[in-house]
């Protein structure tokens, strides 16, 4: 079914105005792959609390469970979003596992894939070059992290909600960014970091009016708070204070991330980024890795809130191949490169799913390729 679609594709992208389309094509394809796998996964770890809590709405109305205590864990009534949803999706379904997943799914992917059209399209309008529907869905790939959907449940789709936010907010829609940004703060508090390092340099650098002079002391305050963010984050309940031991985040990773963060500088002033979406990125690297600083003295905060550099990833991909590739490039050339880049984001997503402690049933290969090899 996916790989269909991505044959299908690259013949309906060599026009740009079927942009759009051969983007939502290539979203739905993936994101029915993705409910297909997460149906197929093992109940295990914490999707395995999740279907329990899931199955108490049989008896509990949302009200009743939402601050409740079963066994050692408070429901917090500060994050019905997620519940909420639950809830709605046991009584439709009749209590249905599947759909439950399926509804997680496509939750995460629509928001993440609203979020990456918006900010791509603007992104491709000022570099002058048509929207290249394969480099979008690359991002989506990239920017979530699909082992962690039906895991870290809450968090997830908190942080997509947060880049949906940001791409309001880019477009000078801060009512609905705002509002967006509630709504991920109310799925899960962590999203109070991710909301952080992707709206302040927007906050900080959207004003044109400002001087470069009055905007040093801003930035210098949003680095404090980064610091402080993490150091709240290092001693919360997300850190369980060190009592569980679930791995810690890889030393390659974090320098991959740093390198792909100087790249992204350097393609930013060379080519004098129009969208001011480079300086944006930037400066959340800058301010996720000052949070990220007192997480490290506590690897579990540390792992469970670096999922959020994923969406920094996916937005640095994006940057990357619109300002590195000439805008008088030839259509074809930029169909067959944009191509590459999202197989490319295909073997990435593949690596990460063999590596992960869950299992899925059957490799990403199959999948691409259901029910043919299924």
């Amino acid at each position: 079914m996916v790989f269909a679609a991505f044959l299908v594709s690259v013949f309906t992208s060599l026009k740009a105005r079927n942009a759009l389309w051969t983007y939502l094509m290539l979203l739905a394809s993936f994101t029915a792959m993705f409910c297909v796998m997460n149906v197929a996964k093992v109940v295990e770890g914490d999707w395995l609390w999740y279907t329990e809590h899931y199955a108490l709405f049989r008896d509990m109305a949302l009200y009743d469970y939402l601050n409740s205590r079963i066994e050692n864990i408070t429901i917090k009534p500060n994050e019905p979003v997620y519940y909420a949803i639950a809830n709605a999706t046991f009584h439709l379904s009749s209590g249905s596992i599947p759909a439950l997943a399926s509804v997680v799914t496509i939750t995460d992917y629509g928001a993440i894939g609203a979020a990456i059209w918006l900010i791509g399209r603007s992104t491709f309008a000022s570099s002058k070059q048509p929207v290249n529907p394969h480099i979008l869905i690359a991002c989506c790939l990239i920017a979530v992290t699909f082992t962690l959907v039906t895991q870290l449940v809450r968090q997830e789709m908190a942080a997509c909600f947060s880049l949906l936010g940001f791409a309001f907010m880019l477009r000078r829609r801060y009512l609905i960014g705002g509002l967006v940004a509630i709504i991920a703060v109310a799925t899960h508090q962590s999203a109070i970091l991710g909301v952080f390092i992707l709206y302040a340099p927007v906050l900080a650098l959207h004003q044109r009016r400002s001087t470069a002079f009055a905007r040093i002391p801003l930035a210098l305050a949003f680095g404090l708070v980064a610091l402080g963010l993490g150091y709240v984050v290092s001693r919360s309940s997300i850190a369980d204070l060190g009592s569980k031991d679930d791995g810690a985040v890889s030393t390659a990773l974090i320098l991959f991330d740093v390198a792909l963060g100087l790249a992204l500088g350097a393609a930013t002033i060379l080519t004098r980024d129009r969208s001011g979406l480079g300086k944006y990125v930037l400066l959340s690297f800058a301010l996720f890795y000052l949070a990220f600083l007192p997480m490290m003295t506590v690897p579990l905060a540390a792992l469970r809130l670096y999922f959020y550099m994923d969406l920094l990833r996916g937005l640095a991909v994006l940057l990357l191949f619109s300002s590195l590739v000439p805008a008088r490039t030839p259509n074809i050339i930029r169909v067959l490169i944009g191509s590459a880049v999202s197989v490319g984001a295909v073997a990435y997503l593949h690596l990460r799913v063999e590596r992960s402690p869950f299992t899925f049933r059957a490799p990403v290969t199959s999948y691409i390729f259901y029910p043919a090899e299924l």
